[in-house]
């Protein structure tokens, strides 16, 4: 049997990319929602988010997303797109500290590069979180997050601090 015209089928599992789509388009949001938690929220390539930054393929790879205590997520959900087909899983939560919430979710390496992004459920509707910030859309994913199989970056990255603390400003006294 074929959907009837203008039928949305309730979300039962775990959303795909037309459910998301629908979901962004049912709701009407707009920038007077209080939607400043959206700056709390955050992830990157360190250890602290990335359990092994230079993974192996084959591996799998606990990735983590952090965001304010009062953020009104309900779920996080983790986009990756192996083989060209798009996957999504649920994140768990991961605990709290003093001033933030915390969530983890495994991404399988089965490619030498995967994207990944974030999708967070909220009362104000689903947000996408990729590496350029948050959207209100589902992005192209040239500004996904990624993990790149079995590089190995050169020794002196290890030991290096980052370039903004390499120079001092000038009014900077030591």
């Amino acid at each position: 049997m074929g959907a009837k015209a203008g039928f949305v089928p309730p979300l039962v599992a775990l959303p795909g990319r037309a459910t998301i789509a629908r979901m962004a388009v049912s709701h009407e949001k707009t920038m007077s929602h209080d939607c400043a938690y959206l700056a709390s929220v955050h992830h990157d390539g360190s250890p602290r988010y990335v359990s092994n930054p230079y993974p192996t393929l084959g591996e799998t790879v606990t990735v983590r997303l952090r965001a304010a205590l009062d953020a009104p997520i309900s779920r996080v959900l983790i986009r990756t797109e192996p083989d060209g087909e798009q996957h999504v899983s649920e994140m768990q939560p991961d605990g709290r500290s003093a001033a933030c919430r915390w969530w983890r979710g495994a991404i399988p390496v089965t490619m030498p590069v995967v994207t990944y992004r974030f999708v967070l459920l909220t009362d104000s509707g689903p947000w996408t979180y990729t590496g350029a910030g948050w959207t209100e859309y589902a992005p192209t994913d040239y500004n996904d997050f990624r993990l790149v199989a079995d590089y190995r970056p050169p020794a002196w990255v290890h030991g290096s601090q980052s370039p903004l603390l390499w120079k001092r400003p000038s009014w900077h006294r030591r």
